[in-house]
């Protein structure tokens, strides 16, 4: 049994590939982005549960990306959860997150386990 879609936004195909790999192991299926502008064009023909984006992208960064879904879509798919996903030290700026539109966090690297507890907190359930 599948428990949703979820976006992963990130330049760096092997990030792509483990965070993949994890969602499946949890029973999610994914879609994958390269940069903002790519993960925008998606996200106006589908909807997803959940977005994991990287910071740090060409064409259009994680946070110009998440400023216009959450400014430009209209409710309910300008609610959509979206997750930071940062090799940078997030504690330093973690309330800048949030202003910006982040739903949460998750710092890599991360294990399953704390990937499984993030979509649990944010009752993106898993069977795993």
């Amino acid at each position: 049994m599948l428990n949703g879609i979820v976006l992963i936004v990130d330049d760096n195909p092997i990030r792509r590939k483990v965070l993949g790999d994890y969602l499946n192991t949890l029973n999610y299926t994914y879609k994958e982005a390269s940069n903002g502008k790519e993960a925008i064009e998606l996200f106006e023909q589908e909807s997803f549960q959940m977005i994991f984006m990287d910071l740090h992208m060409p064409i259009m960064n994680g946070i110009e990306a998440t400023k216009y879904i959450r400014t430009k879509f209209s409710f309910p798919k300008n609610r959509v959860k979206i997750i930071a996903n940062t090799v940078y030290n997030y504690k330093d700026f973690f309330d800048d997150f949030y202003d910006v539109g982040f739903s949460d966090i998750i710092p890599n690297p991360y294990t399953l386990e704390s990937l499984n507890n993030l979509l649990n907190y944010h009752k993106i359930t898993s069977n795993w």
